[in-house]
């Protein structure tokens, strides 16, 4: 067959009912009788021959073609949006969630088909490694035993002494499969954390855990040693099947973490913990291919770790079910209750088949605790155990805490000294690494910008704005010591275990106190020390920060190690009424607005923004448009 001339439309293929093409059947044109005219022969000079075989092969429509056409319905062509009024209604939002779970569902038993026909059996998670850094103590590990803990609850009198290392545990706990012993002697555990020490002995109890401890402490291990003994004991592993898995995905214990970063960790730890085993891990986040996501637990799983929107999305579509999850973990259970969470958790237990609270066992953990939180997570508890380590929401013992006083306009060059001075004389080993948090994407991108323009330090960012790949790539690159100095939002506020983090950097101080309590507690992690700065913001003489935040930061700032509250905040805190923080609107909502007058000197003596210039006009500079963050990923060597 030849191809299909340019100008050839498959739909017009009729013939009349001579057999002859239309033009053979066409009247004798005025061309041929001889008649042109002076008009005809302009219109025949501007016309352009079509392509050589375009009008050979066209044909004459059917006869009856334009006789079967109707009109349409009289109002549509009357009316100005004709064309709008014949097209089907718009989809509503639960038709779209309905096919998008047929897709799910389609591609889930497509899946497990295949594997059955293949013969393929579930695979386990035993390709993980063991860093040099597991088990790593720092040299302050043994303030730990000065931390007071206090166990509260009925029965909490009852309970076996708590442990004074891991050879303890496996001698006293006959439940501590051997696999697990010998995991944990991998990971380099030979004495626990205090959140450690009677965390594990209630959860090894078979009781409900709510705890609080602070940030640093081992909370992760607290709660997956009594979880995974329970599930190894009780639960048939899903990789030692010997038939492909079929029907829904029925994880046994289930991990609810609120944000993905935290949520990966908790799977590389968890996948630590079961190797040489055959129990599966599988993860469900937001931003990661659901394709591989369902292709990985269509095969099954024994734990499943994840963030709550996607996971609930999975089991809305009936190809992941939670009638028996025995087992349930809420890490940084505070956040997790809070409004937003709260209604997905709540779907997930009560509506969803899980089995009732006096069926399962639920371990909440957190560094955080409100009392309207622990009373909301009454409704999800069975006869509880307290555990408070420390004083309730109180920063760990090894953080050293500075506030300094700097005034708006000198911000940026007072971040820029410290991270200089920090560069020089705090890095010992030269692999330190410095966390900086700010209140918006704006400014998190502007700083990471400026720093990295300006060749103060190797930097990279993690903010909500980032597509999860960028948002892992870089959070990587730090934990490798190839950024030195990470600018983040809150994402990275809660849960993250990165090792030498040596000094956390508060440039603006979080509105909600609970926050300040989890940021820098990504520094002084396990005994290690660390330093956290934060800048109170002054501007012509008004306290821009928070006023609750501000009367807070002295009871943090109390007992910590090396650590002095300034004269200056003593007197505003016990002198200043709520009226007089005189609070000059929030200047971290746009990087731009925040730095207008700002006039930091670069390394060349040339400056970066023009003080004083208000009109849009002085925006024209590229480093300072939104459009301008698209810098490439630094390539390190």
């Amino acid at each position: 067959d030849e191809p299909q001339g340019a100008l050839e439309d498959p739909s017009w293929n009729g013939q009349g009912d001579s057999g002859k093409s239309w033009w053979e059947n066409a009247e004798p044109s005025s061309q041929d009788q001889g008649q042109e005219t002076k008009q005809e022969w302009d219109a025949w000079e501007k016309w352009e021959k079509p392509a050589d075989d375009a009008w050979s092969k066209w044909e004459k429509p059917a006869d009856d073609a334009w006789e079967k056409w109707e009109k349409p319905a009289d109002v549509a062509w009357g009316s100005s949006n004709a064309w709008q009024t014949q097209q089907q209604p718009a989809e509503t939002a639960e038709d779209a969630n309905k096919k998008r779970h047929e897709t799910y569902r389609k591609e889930y038993y497509d899946y497990q088909e295949w594997y059955k026909q293949a013969g393929i059996t579930p695979d386990t998670n035993n390709a993980c490694t063991f860093s040099e850094e597991s088990g790593d103590r720092g040299i302050d590990f043994e303030l730990y035993n000065a931390v007071p803990v206090r166990v509260s609850g009925d029965g909490a009198e009852t309970l076996p002494k708590h442990l004074d290392s891991f050879e303890d545990l496996f001698a006293r706990f006959d439940g501590i499969p051997g696999q697990l012993q010998e995991n944990l002697r991998l990971l380099k555990f030979q004495y626990p954390t205090p959140v450690q020490k009677y965390a594990v002995i209630a959860g090894l109890a078979g009781r409900d855990v709510m705890c609080c401890a602070q940030t640093g402490s081992g909370k992760t291990a607290a709660y997956l040693i009594p979880m995974l003994s329970s599930m190894m004991k009780n639960h048939r592993a899903t990789g030692a099947l010997t038939e492909p898995f079929e029907g829904p995905c029925e994880p046994d214990t289930l991990i609810l973490a609120p944000t993905r970063e935290l949520a990966l960790q908790i799977y590389d730890d968890a996948v630590r913990f079961c190797y040489g085993t055959d129990y599966r891990v599988v993860r469900v986040y937001g931003q990661e291919a659901r394709g591989n996501q369902i292709r990985d637990f269509s095969k099954g799983a024994d734990i499943c770790v994840a963030t709550p929107g996607r996971f609930a999305d999975y089991v809305e579509a009936e190809i992941i079910s939670v009638q028996k999850t025995y087992c349930l973990v809420l890490d940084e259970a505070d956040r997790m209750l809070e409004l937003g969470f709260q209604e997905i958790i709540q779907e997930l237990i009560e509506k969803r088949g899980m089995p009732q609270n006096n069926e399962r066992q639920t371990m909440m953990f957190s560094a955080t605790f409100p009392k309207e939180i622990q009373d909301t997570a009454m409704n999800y508890l069975h006869n509880h155990l307290f555990v408070e380590v420390g004083k309730l929401g109180s920063p760990a013992a090894t953080v050293t805490q500075v506030v300094e006083q700097v005034e708006k306009k000198d911000k940026l060059d007072t971040l820029v000294t410290l991270i200089d001075s920090w560069m020089q004389n705090s890095r010992p080993t030269g692999q330190e690494r410095m966390l900086v948090f700010t209140n918006s994407k704006n400014q998190t991108k502007a700083l990471d910008e400026y720093l990295w323009d300006k060749e103060v330090a190797k930097t990279g960012a993690l903010h909500g704005d980032l597509d999860q790949p960028k948002r892992e790539s870089n959070l990587a690159l730090f934990r490798e010591g190839k950024i030195d100095v990470m600018l983040a939002t809150d994402v990275a506020a809660r849960g993250l275990d990165i090792s030498k983090v040596s000094h956390v950097v508060n440039f603006d101080l979080p509105k909600d106190p609970q926050v300040y309590v989890h940021r820098i507690g990504r520094t002084g992690r396990i005994g290690h020390r660390g330093t956290a700065y934060s800048f109170v913001t002054m501007e012509d003489g008004w306290w821009t920060d928070n006023e609750q935040m501000l009367k807070e930061l002295p009871h943090f700032m109390e007992g910590a190690p090396n650590t002095q509250v300034p004269d200056w905040l003593l007197e505003k805190c016990n002198t200043l009424t709520a009226g007089e923080w005189g609070a000059k609107g929030d200047d971290t909502s746009d990087a731009r607005d925040a730095w207008s007058k700002w006039t930091p000197s670069t390394n060349d003596g040339e400056q970066t923004k023009s003080q004083g210039q208000d009109n849009d006009s002085a925006w024209q500079d590229s480093a300072w448009q939104d459009n301008s963050w698209e810098r490439p990923a630094p390539q390190y060597q």
